[in-house]
């Protein structure tokens, strides 16, 4: 049981590329590490404006970050053009990929559903609480000081406006709980790289797992730079950048035409009960979804648009059946997402036994695995890492009023979401993984009633909306992404591995710093932000207190909802070993539920018919030869609107939306 598709699967849809466990030889120099080290806080503040409070940009809500595709292009401009001076002066391809996934997982940090939902929680409570919702009373009570920006002179500054950071009245209000967050990210991102480290030789080298996400990178850096000299790729490249220098320009001069790429919705079509369950299903036409999906499998595209729609089905059939009226959270889609998800981490359990067995081992005995010398981490020390993380997340959670119990069924449930969406990335490139509302804190509360628990156990889970209100942004898959990459070029993985944790420790800083010196200039209240940290911080706290004013009643259905999204997710699996060639994938039924599949459904299925068309009257060689065009589909769109959103963070200019 080797990976998700099964060995007779021909389309893997990337290069080939030798995966072995190989003696690293090329040098990882400190003033690269420097450079990333340097480039975060710059790259977090840019991050910051865009998503936050200009609200013009959203690279981290997708699996592959535009911001991250432009420095890494600016930096391998500089770098071969320091070269043509001087041998060595500029930066190895190593070197340039190292830098890109430590700006990636500083992205991700303070991406749009990580730091940006912390901050907006933390300062909501105390600023909003009044005699009309009764707040102090009904929860603010429950949550110890230290968690909850309270000192009323910060607040003012933040929520007010006209005012800097770094006054000391300010500051202090902020010290204590970014502190304890920033603590309990650490933690987090601790479990990330111990579990990246102890999986990479298991998905890389035995089950041979392409990461495509990694091509990308890949492919830019090459010292050849085949790539930029293929006419197909600027074939591509020049579509993107024609929609998004028309539209750019048409926001400057409204009397120039505008290419209606992402203007049409299905809901428009279909108004009368009940096609209108359907929702918000936009049509949109987006150059680089369509060019990275052609990087995914056939069966993971087919899967995706097809399965999009059945869960629209489910949607009408439930309207139609009046479903609603007495169950409000028919048809239980987020809980089957989240069962599928669960599913797809049992999957990757079972296919690593015999690995995870050796890892033990060598934990606990002076045994050695061949190679281990060579990974990100010995394995004693991954696992150790590992155990230290989670154990301090579960003391977090007690320690802060959480019942043991429910602690434990969070965060295993959020082990096996974390799992699923490495391997979702790993194995196929998932251009989405956002699984909108499958909190499993929040999906606890809807099976068992929130009298269930006790108040600081509600307050725990709303608590830990800031992390769960979506997965676009998680950091997870950078630890194993950045070593796979170590080890398809030949750098030393613990050094990378070193790179990313030094990363992390100063992305975490940068990340609460761009984003409060980016809102308190002008206040979280003024017209002029765009809002995201003003309402963020809404929905957890008005749930809880209608938890705590008119508590619900439990609704098994949603774990029938869980258990069937896991049976059909093992179902699939199963069937795709017993038929080869079978085109349902459980991926597909997993990523293809939430609110970012709306956006890409159309781009996927375009993919979907393009790639099926070559490859059918082509072959691998025709999926190859059209690949530079379909890169090029990518490069042109993120640069193209890249550079339009830097010139967007500097100006009152309000760039053209081309990401979705």
């Amino acid at each position: 049981m080797p990976a998700l598709s099964p060995a007779g699967d021909t389309d893997r849809s990337v290069k080939v590329v030798e995966q072995t466990t190989a003696a690293p030889s090329a040098p990882l120099r400190a003033r690269a590490i420097l450079l990333g080290l340097l480039l975060i806080p710059l790259n977090s503040y840019w991050v910051a404006v865009m998503e936050a409070a200009k609200y013009t940009g959203h690279p981290t809500t997708y699996s592959l970050y535009f911001n991250c595709v432009c420095w890494l292009l600016l930096l391998t401009v500089i770098s071969r053009g320091l070269d043509r001076l001087r041998p060595g002066l500029g930066l190895t391809r190593p070197e340039l990929l190292v830098v890109y996934f430590m700006l990636g997982i500083g992205s991700a940090l303070v991406g749009h559903d990580q730091a940006q939902v912390l901050l907006s929680m933390i300062l909501h409570p105390n600023q909003y609480a009044s005699a009309e919702n009764g707040w102090q009373d009904l929860f603010i009570r429950y949550i110890h000081p230290s968690l909850l920006v309270s000192n009323k002179e910060t607040l003012k500054a933040i929520f007010m406006g006209h005012d800097t950071l770094w006054r000391p009245e300010v500051f202090s209000g902020f010290v204590k709980p970014l502190f304890w967050w920033g603590s309990f990210t650490l933690a987090l991102l601790g479990a990330f790289a111990s579990m990246s480290a102890i999986l990479r030789r298991q998905w890389a080298d035995h089950e041979k797992l392409t990461f495509p996400l990694v091509m990308l990178p890949l492919e830019m850096t090459e010292p050849d730079a085949g790539l930029w000299r293929n006419p197909l790729m600027w074939a591509g490249f020049s579509i993107p950048l024609f929609i998004n220098l028309m539209n750019n320009l048409h926001q400057v001069y409204p009397s120039l035409p505008y290419i209606a790429c992402r203007d049409k919705y299905l809901s428009d079509f279909l108004t009368a009960r009940p096609w209108n369950a359907v929702g918000w299903s936009p049509l949109w036409f987006l150059p680089w979804a369509i060019g990275l999906g052609y990087l995914l499998p056939l069966d993971i595209l087919f899967s995706s648009w097809v399965f999009f729609w059945y869960w629209k089905a489910q949607m009408i059939i439930a309207s139609a059946l009046g479903l609603g009226n007495n169950k409000p959270l028919a048809p239980y889609v987020p809980e089957q997402a989240l069962g599928a998800y669960l599913g797809i981490a049992t999957i990757v359990i079972w296919a690593a036994r015999a690995h995870l067995r050796d890892v033990w081992r060598a934990t606990v005995s002076a045994w050695r695995a061949d190679g281990e010398d060579r990974e990100a981490m010995r394995y004693r020390t991954a696992t150790l890492l590992h155990l230290t993380s989670v154990g301090f997340l579960f003391w977090f959670s007690v320690h802060f009023g959480m019942e043991a119990l429910p602690a434990i069924v969070f965060l295993v449930g959020y082990a096996g979401v974390t799992l699923a969406v490495l391997r979702l990335r790993a194995e196929f490139g998932a251009p989405v993984h956002d699984l909108h509302f499958a909190d499993p804190g929040l999906i606890a509360v809807h099976i068992m009633g929130p009298g269930a628990f006790t108040p600081r156990t509600l307050v725990g889970y709303s608590f830990y909306f800031w992390f769960n209100r979506a997965h676009r942004s998680h950091p997870g898959p950078f630890f194993i992404e950045s070593i796979v990459g170590a080890q398809r070029t030949g750098v030393s993985q613990r050094k990378v591995m070193l790179a990313m944790i030094l990363a992390a420790l100063v992305a975490i800083p940068s990340a609460y710093w761009a984003l409060i010196a980016s809102h308190i200039g002008e206040g979280l209240e003024s017209s002029k932000l765009g809002g995201s940290l003003r309402w963020f911080g809404q929905q957890p706290w008005n749930q809880l207190a209608a938890w705590l004013k008119t508590p619900t009643k439990p609704d098994g259905a949603a774990l029938t909802g869980i258990g069937a999204g896991y049976l059909v997710a093992l179902g699939l699996f199963l069937v795709r070993i017993r038929f080869v060639g079978f085109p349902l994938h459980p991926v597909g039924y997993g990523i293809s539920s939430t609110w970012s599949m709306g956006t890409v459904w159309l781009p996927l299925m375009i993919a979907w018919a393009c790639k099926a068309s070559i490859v059918r009257y082509s072959g691998l060689k025709g999926y190859r030869r059209f690949l530079p065009f379909f890169l090029g589909l990518i490069l042109g769109d993120f640069l193209a609107g890249g550079l339009a959103n830097v010139i967007g963070t500097f100006s009152d200019f309000k760039p053209y939306h081309f990401l979705g």
